[in-house]
């Protein structure tokens, strides 16, 4: 639970200095979710809904919840004009009751708010229902301020984990010279060189060889909290002090290691960078002298032999690293920029986030929307100098930047333990990249239960075989995913309707997959929401829907009734079109298991346009006209 609080008090932090602000009704909320020691129904475990067997994670009322799982609260900030009415709280009381099993249920307001007499005389009176009544001034003076920030020690102290043990142990027993170590973002493959290192000092030098000048400074910083003496070549350095145990290169400036410097150790972070035998780096790394060459990655590209792997739903499992929650946010057609920009407005506490996009200007744009909305953003691309790069990750560091826009940086290599969130801001078609990403997020920290993923997605990107493909993706690294095909599991679905509009974009769906969510009839699903929506126009002439009347003419113009028209026979069981009988009688028989004989197959009928006589197609109704055999026809 401590987590939760320090989690909800650092919102609050960042709400009083105007980093993240709230609305008032999310202020309440929180600030009872501290005072009641429950958590708000949104930062539920991802595990909560199979355990519970529940059908889906839509709260229908329930606001705040216990760890525990046996109370649960409904939270309504109402004025002295404002009444809870019983619509409002049925909703909650068979939820919680029926569903949660809840033993004890909570009603939470303001002091001035009225209650309905149904829910006074029925629940609250026969003590069905606990009223719990807060004045929101008095919570806020009593929780504002007591935000600390937690800060960490200098002195760097590596606790011995087994899986670390475990690899020193392999290093040392293996007679191979190159050896693969795979493992999770944020459990700490930095320390396991560290701790190889440490135990080996005096016994010869160490190369450490990585790809970027950022992530060699924080392996500087780690030598030089361990007391061990290093040098650093790249960024300008070129000069080797022979008196140091440890030389620490970026990848492009290996050429400034003497070839004939003998190193016990060479480590190579970020490994799968040179995996390919085509890379010239690895070539010139094989090349340097040394006793053996210790590879390390989270996400190795090509199949070896690894002498180390571990899961990352094992590492999760063990509280090593965090866990996730899938969150797919469904969006119309149209402006789909400003549509994201709603979306991150009204999740505010998902910060501090990241947003990848695969394009600079579009990169800078949303930043410079988001500045303009009043958000705190920033943005960094490959052209930002360091300065900027210091100056921006220290501000994510204390928690004073709610978005960082990234274009063709921080895919890999660097983590911040308070990151909350990662938002794909375009699509991303490499399964290595999307997984080098979210990694940035699962670092521990007091203030996270967990992190996000966010994916938005437009109508005509998101189906049922998309989704598939995307969860499938996520297979690679998390194993848990398999259980998504059984079929046994709970998806987690939020329906957030803002607009009637069509003529912006507008976020329709929230659907989140937990880390066991499933997958039903999505494209049903948003067929069905779709169908509802108001201002569609219809094509008098077929089935055809647009929610644009230029769309409409378009189809018009191109004539795609008369395609459709010609599919005259429909399929029964799945309602497909053919144009011809005996296609549709092998569809039937192979995909439906029915044999059909060609009278049972009925027609759409068409009808001659000048004596009305009915035909079996279109070709029909043009032959009678050409033999002359309408009667109304003049030949």
């Amino acid at each position: 639970m401590d987590q939760y609080i320090k989690k909800y008090l650092s919102i609050l932090d960042k709400h009083n200095k105007g980093i993240a602000k709230l609305d008032d009704w999310q202020i309440f909320e929180i600030l009872s979710a501290i005072e009641m020691k429950q958590i708000l129904w949104k930062d539920l475990p991802p595990w909560f809904g199979t355990k519970h067997n529940l059908p889906h994670m839509k709260d229908y009322g329930i606001d705040l919840i216990s760890l525990d799982y046996k109370s649960s609260s409904q939270v309504k900030k109402y004025g002295a004009n404002s009444s809870i009415k019983w619509t409002d709280f049925a909703k909650f009381w068979t939820y919680a009751k029926e569903n949660i099993k809840s033993n004890k249920m909570f009603l939470i307001t303001t002091n001035e708010a009225k209650i309905s007499k149904m829910i006074d005389n029925k629940f609250i009176n026969e003590n069905k229902v606990i009223l719990k009544r807060f004045d929101y001034n008095e919570l806020l003076r009593k929780y504002n301020n007591k935000y600390k920030k937690e800060e960490k020690e200098e002195k760097l102290n590596i606790e011995l984990r087994y899986y670390l043990l475990d690899c020193y142990k392999t290093i040392c027993k293996s007679k191979d010279k190159n050896m693969y170590f795979q493992l999770p973002c944020g459990t700490g493959k930095s320390y396991i060189i560290m701790y190889t290192i440490q135990q080996n000092l005096g016994n010869g030098k160490f190369l450490i060889i990585v790809p970027w000048k950022d992530l060699a400074y924080q392996m500087f910083d780690l030598c030089e909290k361990m007391d061990i003496s290093v040098c650093l070549i790249g960024d300008g350095y070129t000069e080797i002090d022979d008196e140091c145990d440890v030389i620490i290169s970026v990848i492009n400036s290996m050429k400034h290691i003497p070839k004939d410097m003998k190193f016990k150790y060479i480590f190579i972070d970020e490994a799968h960078h040179i995996e390919s035998t085509y890379s010239l780096y690895g070539k010139e790394i094989m090349k340097l002298n040394t006793n053996k060459y210790l590879n390390f990655s989270a996400t190795f590209k090509f199949e070896k032999k690894l002498h180390y792997n571990m899961p990352f739903d094992e590492a999760v499992e063990k509280g090593f690293i965090s866990d996730y929650v899938l969150d797919i946010q469904y969006l119309t057609e149209g402006d789909k920029m400003k549509a994201m920009v709603d979306m991150i407005k009204k999740n505010m506490d998902w910060s501090p986030m990241f947003i990848y996009f695969s394009n600079t200007e579009k990169c800078i744009k949303f930043n410079k929307m988001l500045v303009e909305n009043g958000i705190k953003s920033h943005y960094l691309i490959g052209k930002s100098t360091e300065d900027m790069r210091k100056k921006i990750n220290q501000l994510i560091k204390n928690g004073e930047l709610v978005v960082l826009c990234l274009c063709g940086v921080y895919n890999e290599g660097i983590s911040f333990d308070n990151l909350n969130t990662v938002v794909f801001g375009d699509k991303r078609h490499s399964d290595l990249n999307r997984i080098q990403i979210i990694m940035r997020a699962c670092r521990k920290h007091p203030e996270k239960p967990f992190f996000r993923i966010v994916i938005p997605t437009s109508e005509d990107e998101l189906g049922e075989k998309e989704i598939k493909k995307l969860i499938k993706s996520f297979t690679v690294l998390d194993k848990r995913l398999e259980k998504l095909k059984s079929g046994n599991t709970v998806l987690r679905v939020n329906v957030n309707r803002n607009s009637e509009t069509n003529e912006e974009a507008v976020l329709l769906y929230n659907k989140v997959y937990n880390s066991y969510g499933k997958l039903m009839n999505i494209k049903d699903d948003i067929s069905h929401k779709l169908s509802n929506k108001k201002n569609t126009y219809k094509c008098d002439a077929c089935p055809k829907e647009y929610k644009k009347k230029i769309s409409l003419t378009n189809h018009k113009n191109r004539n795609e009734c008369d395609k459709y028209n010609k599919l005259q026979f429909k399929c029964s069981q799945c309602n497909k079109r053919y144009s011809l009988k005996k296609t549709l009688l092998k569809h039937i028989k192979e995909k439906h298991g029915i044999s059909k004989k060609c009278k049972e197959v009925k027609c759409k009928e068409v009808k001659c346009p000048l004596c009305n006589k009915s035909f079996s197609s279109q070709g029909n109704v043009n032959r009678h006209l050409k033999k002359k055999q309408c009667i109304n026809y003049k030949y």
